[in-house]
């Protein structure tokens, strides 16, 4: 499953100060990227990235930082996007909490609103009205 890079919301990067470049070329899009290729529900593992981009981690690290962004900021950045997709595609709740990883739609309805400072409701909510 591939997104375009467009689904990076352009607020939440500011508000959080994660850096994902939206350059083809930097590695911060690569790694965001193949981080939304191999999310299934389960977190890859910066080692199973930086392989798949044929670098050491230790690299990968650097080199991120060097972009000013962390892979963790990036692992962040999808979570957002893949879950305000998946709630834009009207599945319930608990699918996503569940598609996303969390073992239970509470917690992925504080991490929700820890990133997006809304409810999953009230994201849903404001995306019917538009």
């Amino acid at each position: 499953m591939s997104f375009p890079i467009e689904c990076i919301d352009p607020i939440l990067p500011k508000a959080q100060g994660l850096q994902v470049q939206r350059d083809p070329l930097s590695l911060s899009y690569q790694v965001y990227h193949a981080i939304m290729t191999e999310f299934d529900g389960q977190k890859p593992e910066l080692a199973m990235i930086a392989n798949q981009l044929g670098v050491s981690s230790r690299s990968l690290r650097r080199h991120l930082q060097s972009e000013g962004a962390r892979f963790s900021s990036i692992m962040q950045q999808v979570m957002v996007d893949l879950s305000k997709k998946k709630l834009a595609d009207s599945d319930s709740i608990q699918c996503v909490a569940y598609d996303m990883g969390f073992s239970e739609p509470s917690a992925f309805s504080r991490a929700f609103r820890r990133w997006t400072q809304q409810t999953p409701k009230e994201y849903r909510m404001k995306m019917q009205s538009q």
